[in-house]
């Protein structure tokens, strides 16, 4: 098998382990290939359920998971949120210390952290009560995420930030001189917040009509799903979100309806946690074509022309937008003074964006 790095040897270490538990068999051991395959496994949060329920029966009741989540986010995010309490409450892990958060595995933003979770649970005396024959052995909490990015390091880049910036409150229509009535803070936040979604909706259509659609005879189904992964979905929430909040603005309570848009629109925002674990798979597929594919380099380097910024750089907009949201929302519930049931809503919806 070779040398192996401590990546290796701690993802080898807890697929052995979830064998010796009898949480996978010998055969689905010897098949995980790598880390990236284990992950998968993993994520939609049932096998960890289980495994609670393995190493102390009742420590999870069943009925509060899915055990056949498919393909919604929203029922991984709370088998793993599930499982994560079980750690706490009923084998006494500390949440600091101990365990990774919900994203780091469903979003794959640190899998490193979750292996150091699952080594932790390991050496707890319920799961050792139960005779398994070895430990697994993780001591140090390294943090990678396997798509060698998270989250916040695609949104803080600088150049990112300007290029959303520009695209997104570049072309922001300043308000009137003269208003009918005086504006508050809170209606500038509400009037940036609609502005800057239209804007949004405008950079997802532009990577779709100028990129897209002029490279589809030029690109391969599986290369056309690579680049532009997920694109077409977003446009179609964003498009659903901006008419909600649109509504929502020129209502006689509008920050109480903005906050209930947001809260509406959780889980088809959970898109975002396949967007982002994908964005250096898109951006990999994207240099290989332009390396070996002329015409349809051709047509990339004309549509930056027309676009006036890169599809790379482009590419990267979304994720700077989902980050966006809760410095928003946080802005606007400084200047709610209307009524306090606008505030607790603006804090439900704080919470929402913050998992």
């Amino acid at each position: 098998m070779g040398s192996m790095n401590s990546e290796d040897e701690n993802w080898y270490a807890c697929s052995d382990w979830l064998e010796r538990c009898a949480m996978i068999t010998v055969e689905q051991n010897k098949s995980i290939s790598s880390i990236e395959h284990l992950a998968t496994i993993l994520k939609d949060g049932v096998l960890l359920c289980n495994l609670c329920n393995k190493i102390k029966p009742g420590s999870i009741d069943i009925k509060q998971t899915s055990q056949k989540p498919q393909y919604s986010q929203f029922l991984w995010q709370r088998n793993v949120h599930t499982f994560l309490m079980a750690c706490q409450n009923a084998f006494g892990l500390d949440k600091k210390k101990h365990l990774f958060e919900v994203p780091d595995l469903v979003e794959l933003q640190n899998f490193g952290k979750v292996i150091f979770t699952l080594s932790k649970l390991s050496q707890t005396k319920e799961a050792r009560a139960k005779n398994i024959k070895k430990d697994m052995l993780v001591e140090d909490d390294d943090s990678f995420s396997l798509y060698g990015t998270s989250l916040d390091d695609l949104g803080n880049s600088d150049v990112c930030e300007e290029i959303y910036d520009t695209l997104v409150y570049g072309s922001m229509q300043k308000p009137a001189a003269k208003a009918s009535t005086p504006r508050t803070k809170k209606d500038s936040c509400l009037d940036e917040l609609v502005a800057t979604e239209k804007n949004f909706i405008d950079v997802l259509a532009m990577i779709n009509n100028i990129f897209a659609r002029n490279l589809k005879s030029h690109l391969s189904a599986s290369e056309s799903n690579e680049v532009f992964f997920k694109i077409e979905d977003l446009h179609k929430v964003h498009q659903d979100f901006y008419r909600k909040i649109l509504a929502a603005r020129n209502s006689g309570s509008p920050a109480q309806e903005v906050s209930k848009s947001f809260i509406e629109f959780k889980l088809p925002f959970t898109i975002y946690g396949d967007y982002v674990a994908h964005i250096n798979r898109s951006t990999a597929a994207l240099d290989a074509i332009c390396t070996t594919n002329s015409p349809a380099r051709k047509l990339i380097e004309d549509g930056a022309i027309v676009a006036k910024v890169k599809l790379r750089d482009l590419l990267t907009v979304p994720v700077q937008r989902i980050l966006k949201y809760h410095i928003i929302i946080k802005d606007l519930n400084v200047y709610i003074n209307e009524v306090k049931r606008d505030s607790e809503n603006l804090d439900t919806t704080r919470e929402v964006q913050s998992r």
